[in-house]
């Protein structure tokens, strides 16, 4: 079991690196002139800006609760928009250079690097998945393929015969599949 500790330090550090990533996307000049530094040492300049996250909606109340410590917490006139259709979605945004943070429930794939801006990738959370089947429902074990059949991109999500006829296909040996309509309750293919 994790301590309470130790999950506040984690979640103070994503805190600072969220932020940090937020002031450099705000700044507006990308090399210091020794005016800039020496007036920064001598007194707190404003900042202001925009900055624009966009991409998974698992990851956005995050990206969301860091805006709001952001805009609590330090003075200026920074525009932060956080937006989340989803991860794909996030990285046709983010690729071109349209957005300035991708929020991400994924890798990026190999197709969107050819095309993407220079990147740095951070890991700030895991995504979990739980699934949860009608107390009714007789099946009571499945495998990944059979998930698969049922809430997949290839799944045609109407009745249980058509998921189970995926999963026979992709391998599933699994038997006793309930009959009927079949209601799916899932992320839309953006996610």
């Amino acid at each position: 079991m994790r301590s309470l500790r130790g999950q506040t330090s984690q979640n103070v550090f994503l805190i600072v690196v969220v932020l940090t990533l937020f002031l450099a996307a705000c700044s507006s000049d990308s090399s210091p002139s020794s005016e800039n530094m020496s007036s920064s040492n001598t007194s707190e300049e404003s900042i202001s800006g925009s900055v624009s996250v966009s991409g998974s909606s698992t990851v956005e109340p995050i990206s969301t609760r860091v805006k709001e410590t952001y805009n609590d917490t330090v003075s200026g006139d920074v525009e932060i928009t956080v937006n989340g259709p989803g991860t794909s979605a996030g990285f046709r945004e983010f690729c071109p250079g349209n957005t300035d943070i991708n929020d991400a429930s994924r890798t990026i794939k190999d197709k969107e690097k050819e095309s993407c801006v220079p990147y740095v990738e951070l890991k700030v959370a895991f995504d979990g998945i739980a699934v949860m089947v009608n107390p009714d429902n007789p099946l009571e074990c499945i495998s990944k393929d059979d998930l698969y059949a049922i809430a997949g991109p290839e799944s045609e999500g109407n009745t249980w015969e058509d998921a189970q006829a995926l999963a026979s296909s992709l391998g599933s040996t699994t038997t006793g599949w309930p009959s009927g309509t079949i209601d799916v309750i899932a992320p839309g293919t953006e996610s």
